[in-house]
């Protein structure tokens, strides 16, 4: 994944979370169970679904405010129970002061939560990709720097190998030495390169 692709993804899942925040899913609690629960309306055909789209067991339901309904395949199909607003909830919307929100299927829901659960997915990957990166590169450079200490090394041994003069000197102990000292550099010169490799 690219930086672009990347930032990208992290602007559709900012954009995800805001629409997710501002659903018009009501959240109610079970009254028996005290379980958690989200409905989409008290009419049937409404939405049920549990935690973050889940699906809920067809069955009858009762709500800690007394709604009672039953659910088949994540739907309300029959409510049993009504329960009355309260004269206060009622002048509220009546005033106009309710704000508006979104509203998104469930079906919707699901697809935005799959692609959030997706890009965090990728956002691990990435992240994990990343750590696994930095330590390959300090195993690396640690190989790099022995490597150069060798090749420092070896140099520095040959830095010390005085330069012969234009001036030659055909003596049996000069040519011995000569051929000491060249057989010593090409040594140096071999044991640099196997280090290197």
């Amino acid at each position: 994944m690219t930086k672009a692709e990347f930032i990208q993804a992290q602007s559709i899942l900012s954009t995800l979370k805001f629409s997710l925040a501002n659903q018009k899913f009501e959240t109610v609690t079970i009254a028996e169970s005290g379980d958690i629960i989200n409905i989409s309306g008290r009419e049937v055909g409404a939405e049920v679904f549990a935690g973050e789209g889940e699906v809920v067991a067809d069955g009858t339901y009762i709500l800690s405010d007394g709604f009672e309904f039953e659910v088949t395949d994540s739907k309300i199909s029959k409510v049993i129970t009504e329960v009355k607003a309260t004269e206060d909830v009622v002048e509220e919307f009546a005033e106009g002061d309710a704000p508006s929100v979104e509203t998104i299927s469930v079906e919707d829901f699901k697809v935005l939560q799959d692609e959030v659960t997706k890009l965090k997915d990728e956002l691990k990957s990435l992240t994990d990709s990343m750590a696994e990166g930095k330590a390959e590169a300090v195993v690396k450079e640690d190989e790099f720097n022995r490597k150069v200490a060798a090749f420092n090394t070896a140099f520095a041994a040959i830095v010390k190998i005085p330069v012969e003069t234009s001036k030659v000197n055909e003596s049996p102990k000069a040519i011995a030495k000569k051929e000491k000292d060249n057989s010593a550099m090409r040594n140096l010169f071999e044991a640099s390169k196997q280090s290197i490799k």
